[in-house]
């Protein structure tokens, strides 16, 4: 598992003081995925969210990338210069 990803994992109920849930091992699991894949070409920036999913950030070309990643969904944007 990718070092960020294995920090987020050991992340506890109300790891950010207003009742963060723990990430699911499926959501890390699709985190891990992305963020390998991803690493070998931009930095990323993987970074926990309270509702237990996890944001990775990116840019490329001027332009800035986010996913939020969960157990069963991904969303995405985009944000163009």
């Amino acid at each position: 598992m990718h070092p960020d990803i294995e920090k987020l994992a050991a992340l506890k109920d109300n790891w950010d003081g207003y009742d963060g849930i723990p990430m699911h091992l499926q959501t890390l699991k699709n985190a891990d995925a992305l963020l390998r894949a991803l690493a070998e070409r931009y930095r990323v920036d993987a970074t926990p969210m309270s509702n237990g999913t996890i944001m990775l950030e990116w840019a490329w070309d001027g332009d800035e990338y986010t996913l939020e990643i969960g157990k069963s969904l991904i969303s995405g944007m985009v944000a163009r210069k």
